[in-house]
């Protein structure tokens, strides 16, 4: 697929989370680090889910569940908090079955929504499967939407860092496996939290063409007429210039057709 088709296909996802944010959901979750003992699978730490449409979040934490259920030492009982905590956020998928799920490269068995799922057959709980047809993988829609190089890897962090979008509460991957690590649980549901709420701002940037990225128009639009064209017209004054170009055009047109026409 074209660089044009790409952008225009990634503007059109984006019109439409906006058209109906109601059926949209963002999800991040954190976890053991999966670089430490590949023999098994991570355990997880929290899981954070919001409404696009309403800014609410729904957080699932070894640490929430511990505390309502008085709780002190969450090591000694993680399993047990872990499979309470993933039976609630099963629940909760069962009850939004039908909404897509907004998610940062959730999409392998290392890391991603097969994990989860992976995660719960071990310790024993029923997951509701969210099909892939209800999800929409942010990071690749970037990627779509400005090319390959629109920050510099990590891009997550960096496109943060770039928008400002970055505070005290955000974590690392190797900052989140240190926090698990040494069990500052709180530390992880903050980090995860944060990073939903960022991805939200980041549609909403993206969505009002205000996103900083460090891509060139080429590396966005390609150079094609049609990329030239769209560039234009995203430009804040562009459908004036658009307009005013088509007009000189069409006179010109005019010209030669009346010069074929007439003499």
């Amino acid at each position: 697929m074209s660089r044009f088709n790409k952008h225009r296909d990634a503007i059109n996802a984006l019109k439409k989370i906006d058209k109906d944010k109601s059926k949209y959901l963002i999800i991040h979750y954190s976890c053991e680090s999966f670089y430490d003992d590949k023999s098994k699978s991570s355990r997880i730490s929290a899981i954070a889910v919001e409404s696009y449409a309403t800014k609410q979040t729904k957080l699932f934490s070894v640490n929430s569940v511990a505390e309502k259920k008085s709780i002190t030492d969450i090591e000694l009982n993680y399993t047990q908090l872990e499979r309470t905590m993933l039976r609630e956020f099963n629940k909760f998928v069962e009850k939004n079955k039908d909404m897509t799920w907004i998610h940062w490269n959730m999409r392998d068995g290392s890391f991603g929504f097969s994990a989860i799922d992976h995660r719960c057959a071990v310790i024993n709980v029923k997951s509701n499967e969210i099909l892939d047809s209800k999800k929409l993988n942010l990071a690749q829609l970037m990627t779509d939407l400005y090319g390959k190089s629109y920050v510099e890897s990590p891009h997550m962090s960096n496109l943060f860092t770039l928008n400002k979008l970055k505070n005290k509460d955000f974590l690392t991957g190797a900052e989140e496996a240190d926090a698990f690590n040494n069990s500052r649980y709180s530390n992880l549901e903050m980090s995860t939290s944060t990073k939903i709420y960022n991805f939200g701002k980041i549609i909403d940037l993206a969505t009002d063409g205000d996103l900083k990225v460090k891509s060139s128009r080429a590396e966005i639009y390609g150079n094609t007429v049609e990329g030239w064209y769209m560039y234009f017209h995203d430009m804040k004054h562009g459908p004036i210039i658009i307009s005013f170009i088509n007009m000189i055009f069409g006179a010109f047109l005019g010209k030669i057709f009346s010069k074929i026409l007439f003499n």
